[in-house]
């Protein structure tokens, strides 16, 4: 029988669970446990919440369903219909707007669970990955997925991950550390804070997309060489060492206490800009830049 409970023999640091979402944690468990039966391979906790970075007022409890190879499709679809219930009402999800519930359901920018086979998680096909998340579902949903930096979405799940039920499956995992992708950073990020200019002037969620913009060009460009995996508090740090930034406090502040700042949606894209150029810059003129250069050229 498997176990019911979170792992306590993980290498790596388990971190505290709010008291507000131990329900959650546990309900997930219980059911996806019911639901899967022995199908159920491993439950693997990643990003913000993982990293140490969650904040209340816009971070997800981010959740990966590892099942077997020969589970049916519809056990699959009964256990993400399943979590999809419990976010709304006990998980962090359950103070999300309509809108922003639909979009983030619906790309895999957003989604704060992900349910895969245990052999497609081995292959690290992002693609596959991807279409067995069934990601992007919006219109255009296609065009957007070939346009994500899906390779990049992979790699920031899996590092800093940690297995919380189950088999220790990230122990049999080479995470690949994708390289040449900033210009496809980019255009994501430049394409959410766009949509977020644009949101934030008809709905209150609109500057949370802003805010995901600048989150995940930090977060895909932060420093590699440095232990331990990529967060904000690192890319951060970097930012400040350029000099005082007031975009980068008010940003701050709205992750702390979330409110709508049409202001900020608006020059989102303009930040962006000044961070591409600021960390094009930095990247060439490091010693890791340069050796990067020489190999590409």
């Amino acid at each position: 029988m498997r176990r019911r409970k979170f792992r306590e023999d993980t290498e790596v640091a388990m971190p505290r669970i709010p008291p507000e979402f131990i329900s959650y944690f546990e309900q997930a468990i219980l059911a996806s446990s019911g639901i899967c039966g022995d199908k159920l391979r491993s439950i693997i906790l990643f990003g913000s919440f993982a990293r140490g970075e969650f904040s209340k007022s816009v971070s997800d409890v981010d959740l990966l369903f590892v099942v077997s190879d020969d589970t049916p499709e519809a056990t699959i679809e009964k256990l993400d219909s399943a979590v999809k219930r419990l976010e709304s009402s006990v998980g962090p999800a359950r103070s999300r707007s309509h809108f922003l519930w639909v979009f983030a359901s619906r790309t895999a920018l957003f989604k704060s669970h992900f349910i895969v086979r245990h052999g497609t998680l081995l292959s690290l096909d992002a693609g596959r990955l991807f279409e067995e998340a069934e990601s992007f579902k919006l219109p255009f949903g296609r065009l957007f997925f070939h346009l994500a930096p899906k390779e990049l979405v992979v790699s920031n799940i899996l590092k800093g991950a940690v297995v919380v039920w189950g088999e220790n499956i990230l122990g049999n995992i080479s995470n690949p550390d994708p390289l040449g992708s900033l210009g496809r950073v980019f255009i994501v990020s430049m394409v959410l804070s766009l949509f977020g200019a644009v949101s934030s002037l008809i709905f209150y969620d609109g500057t949370f997309f802003s805010l995901e913009a600048i989150k995940w060009f930090l977060l895909d460009t932060s420093p590699r060489p440095t232990p331990g995996p990529p967060g904000l508090n690192k890319a951060i740090t970097k930012i400040r060492g350029w000099g005082p930034s007031r975009m980068l406090r008010i940003f701050l502040g709205l992750r702390e206490r979330y409110r709508r700042s049409i202001m900020f949606s608006l020059t989102c894209p303009f930040y962006l800009c000044y961070l591409l150029a600021r960390t094009t810059s930095a990247g060439t003129s490091s010693p890791e830049g340069k050796i990067e250069a020489q190999k590409t050229s």
